[in-house]
């Protein structure tokens, strides 16, 4: 059926640059921040710069007042958003020379911030000024204005990089496993073993495949699999939908953590997890998503709980381990440590891959096709040094000598066979060659 529209429907869209803004971002997440930000700068810094509605801002102004909520009326006001957005728009296509001129500015601004004492409530890292114009990149883009950013790009301050920053140790996770709950021993036995960033638990019970091997074969499995004697690893759809979608891979001790948090769940629920319901659930009997930050926060209380952050250092505004990207890093070390039976190229762009990334040059992505099934090949000579408890990774090696037994038995067997079947072959022969000669003797 043919979709048509008339000149009132274009109109409609083409007004509302937030509505176009918002079309162009698919994750809940980087909406909520990119709105957020836009909102903020449009409302907050460019308070005085753009017109808006000023009697929407009066009106909601007096609204918090009447209420008497002191911190609603200590925040921005921003029931004119909407309309100081389209205001940018419009400037932007109209005289991008001031806009220019305006976020020139604006970026001067922020690097006056970040040369402030790190004590200083105002500091702002320099890493973070990129991400400050995102969303406003975001807003021109898909509102159709032609804007050249290079001269505002260049103007970012230098990134500051912490060379003292690393992953966890095996020793940390396996501290930080002491002092957590069946939910939040799934999140880190996920997380260490996977690599998975911290918007990657967006994902829903569903998209947890366990890995089998049965008659030789790797076979997929669902998350309320039964029969899981022979797994060998499991995967995670991250993105599940988006261009983003990959596969994150996990060991057989988190899938274990797994069904235990889904029994703590049945407990809670009192039924198992639907196939769409969300894998972070707030504590309770009913099934509220958890935002990945709220659940960043509650394993940084287990962190300070296992002594592994201490108060910081006067001075020191960052730890050496972030909360997710430590487990990440974690991942990415072992991985890249393990031995590979594929060519080291071949094997990087893998392994790389595990992560998200998109391999070494932009074009692996598109030329270097690979099945699920060469990743957990390549993800299981690792699965060993991933696994955290002594005695998991004690099942892990010995699993790997069983598979290394069963090959040999394997071969042993082919090579039986062959001799088998020479031998076969040299009595066909000789009986064939004694018929020869019989006929040979009966015309003499």
């Amino acid at each position: 059926m043919t979709v048509k529209l008339d000149k009132k429907d274009v109109v409609q869209i083409t007004e509302d640059s937030l509505t176009l803004f918002k079309a162009g971002i698919k994750s809940e997440k980087t909406m909520e921040t990119y709105e957020k930000r836009l909102k903020e700068f449009v409302c907050a810094t460019l308070e005085n710069y753009l017109d808006g509605d000023k009697v929407l801002r009066e009106k909601q102004r007096q609204q918090r007042l009447a209420e008497g909520d002191k911190k609603k009326i200590t925040l921005i006001l921003d029931a004119d958003f909407s309309v100081r957005s389209n205001e940018l728009v419009k400037k932007a296509k109209e005289n991008p020379d001031e806009i220019v001129g305006m976020l020139l500015s604006y970026s001067t601004k922020l690097k006056e911030r970040c040369e402030k004492p790190k004590q200083d409530p105002d500091y702002l890292n320099p890493n973070t000024v990129p991400n400050m114009f995102k969303p406003i990149k975001k807003l021109f883009k898909m509102n159709g204005v032609h804007f050249e950013w290079q001269r505002v790009d260049a103007t970012y301050p230098e990134a500051e990089t912490n060379p003292d920053s690393r992953g966890y140790t095996r020793e940390e996770i396996g501290t930080i496993l002491k002092f957590t709950n069946p939910f939040e021993s799934a999140v880190t036995l996920i997380a260490s073993s996977s690599g998975m960033r911290r918007t990657g638990f967006e994902f829903t019970w569903d998209c947890i495949k366990p890995v089998y091997r049965r008659n030789s074969n790797l076979v997929m499995g669902n998350y309320d699999d039964n029969d899981d004697s022979d797994i060998l690893c499991g995967m995670i759809i991250v993105y599940a939908g988006s261009n983003e979608q990959y596969f994150a891979l996990f060991t057989p001790e988190a899938w274990e953590a797994i069904k235990t948090y889904k029994i703590q769940w049945h407990s809670d629920v009192l039924k198992n997890p639907k196939p769409k319901d969300p894998f972070l659930k707030r504590a309770g009997n009913s099934v509220i998503t958890l935002s990945c930050d709220a659940m960043a926060n509650r394993l940084n209380k287990i962190l300070k709980k296992a002594k592994i952050r201490e108060p910081l250092e006067a001075g020191k505004r960052n730890y050496d381990v972030p909360i997710m990207n430590g487990f990440r890093r974690f991942f990415n070390k072992i991985n890249k440590e393990t031995f590979s039976k594929d060519s080291p190229l071949a094997a990087l762009i893998k392994k790389e891959m595990m992560l998200s990334h998109t391999g070494l040059v932009q074009l692996d992505k598109n030329y270097f096709k690979i099945h699920w099934k060469e990743l957990v090949e390549e993800y299981l000579e690792a699965v060993s040094a991933l696994t955290i408890s002594s005695e998991e990774r004690a099942k892990a090696q010995l699993r790997i000598v069983r598979k290394k037994n069963s090959g040999l038995e394997n071969e042993k067997w082919k090579v039986t066979k062959l001799e088998h079947d020479v031998k076969k072959m040299r009595h066909d022969m000789s009986v064939i060659l004694g018929e020869i000669q019989k006929r040979a003797t009966k015309k003499h």
